[in-house]
């Protein structure tokens, strides 16, 4: 579906969700600057797996407004989302902030990103009490989390976690 064919389906349809009982969502961003624009048209009431996809051409930084603006409105319609996988490349803090945003609304028990997060966003993800599986990529300051955040309660039900740490000084 191009740009241009999306305006018209959101034009007709009236209840504004195409996929009523659409439970797993694959959004690839392929060069089309319009399209990400309609993907709230996707997010119907049974969704529980969320993957976005955005890649590094001229047009992310428009993308990724857009991503953070679908982020936020899954956070405001709480779908009964339970895996969340954002494979964005930059770390813009309106969408890291919107990705905590889906965190803190939702039972997520996946969570995978390529987005590099800061410790509150940690601390976020770590206080998620349905987290089973984590794949996440952190600042190198994380490597050096304090006791503070340990009391708290890291990961409660976390089985698998994969941390990644950017080296900042190799780029």
């Amino acid at each position: 579906v191009m740009g241009g064919d999306w305006a018209m389906i959101a034009i007709h349809c009236p209840e504004k969700v195409i996929f009523p009982n659409l439970k797993d969502l694959d959004w690839e961003d392929d060069d089309d600057k319009k399209a990400l624009s309609y993907a709230h048209l996707l997010l119907g009431p049974k969704l529980w797996r969320l993957t976005l996809r955005v890649g590094d051409d001229a047009h992310v930084n428009a993308a990724v407004e857009r991503a953070t603006s679908l982020l936020n409105t899954v956070a405001y319609q709480r779908p009964p989302l339970r895996s969340l996988n954002v494979f964005i490349k930059g770390a813009k803090t309106t969408i890291r902030e919107a990705l905590i945003n889906v965190v803190q609304s939702t039972e997520l028990e996946c969570f995978q990103s390529t987005l590099l997060l800061t410790k509150k966003e940690v601390i976020a993800l770590a206080k998620c009490k349905t987290l089973d599986n984590a794949d996440f990529c952190c600042f190198p300051s994380l490597v050096q989390i304090g006791d503070d955040v340990f009391a708290e309660g890291i990961f409660p039900e976390v089985a698998s976690m994969t941390m990644s740490v950017d080296n900042l000084d190799e780029r």
